[in-house]
């Protein structure tokens, strides 16, 4: 599996300004910051997300949105949003909507049910404000386990174009950053979007001594998909491409990718790694 290291961060983190030139000596290829905590803007993205870019490093961000009863509703935090970081370019991640519970479900004064339809309004105004389908930050437990503190959401269709990107941490919190995940296990996927489909995977949170960074970090890392790959992954890819969802990248597959990497100005090597994907995205 080709992966590529990347890292999220917040201004809870406390870190100085990154020296992203660092970072991506050291493997950082991308950086999703926190656009908006409810209806705050989260100052991190417009101080570091344009310093990242012009280092060379891909780009995104997130919407932590507050659930409980008596937040504001779905829209507004996605309003927020919004105007927190503008209307997303070419080249940067789709946005993202951080579906957990940090006061567990109980604290939200919601049912399941209520909290996953407040998700599927997220996603859907999502989709009209940014004109495309946003990432889904999750974990299989909080998503589809059946204990007191998880959706339980196992029947989800309606957000299978939604891009996974997984936590899951194999490591203790503030420890070295670990900059080679090759070993590292994947992520459990929930099971509305099948084994394996996920792109990105948090294996580490608040790590520490990421090269740049004089705070903590979370540690990712984004799979690629190439000749041979198999599953639900290769069917959004086939969707996104407009060709027939056979689930295996094939050569045929690996031409058209091609194909459209050559008309974004991209390296036409066939392989959907982090840049890629980001225009697949749009």
């Amino acid at each position: 599996m080709s992966l590529y290291l990347g890292i999220d961060i917040a201004s809870v983190d406390g870190n100085k300004p990154v020296d992203w030139k660092a970072a991506k000596a050291a493997g950082c290829r991308f950086a999703i910051f926190r656009g908006a905590y409810k209806t705050w803007a989260d100052p991190t993205w417009k101080l570091e997300s344009q310093r990242a870019r012009d280092a060379g490093v891909i780009v995104g961000a997130y919407l932590f949105p507050v659930m409980d009863v008596g937040s504001p509703d779905a829209k507004a935090q996605v309003a927020a949003f919004y105007a927190a970081i503008g209307p997303i370019r070419e080249g940067d991640f789709p946005p993202t909507l951080d579906v957990e519970f940090p006061e567990k479900i109980s604290g939200t004064g919601r049912s399941r049910e209520a909290l996953l339809s407040w998700v599927r309004e997220a996603v859907t105004e999502m989709h009209r404000v940014f004109g495309m389908w946003p990432m889904i930050y999750t974990s299989a437990r909080v998503w589809d386990d059946q204990d007191q503190d998880s959706l339980h959401a196992v029947a989800t269709p309606d957000l299978i174009d939604c891009p996974l990107w997984l936590a899951r941490y194999p490591f203790k919190t503030r420890i070295d950053a670990v900059l080679d995940p090759s070993k590292v296990a994947a992520p459990l996927v929930p099971h509305s979007w099948g084994e394996g489909n996920f792109w990105i995977h948090q294996f580490q949170g608040d790590a520490i001594y990421f090269p740049g960074f004089s705070s903590t970090e979370d540690v990712n890392r984004f799979a690629a998909l190439w000749l041979g790959s198999k599953g639900e992954r290769v069917k959004w890819l086939q969707r996104k491409l407009s060709i027939a969802q056979s689930g295996y990248f094939d050569e045929a597959t690996r031409q058209s990718v091609m194909a459209f990497q050559k008309s974004k100005n991209l390296t036409s090597d066939g392989l959907v790694g982090p840049l890629t994907f980001t225009y697949l995205c749009h």
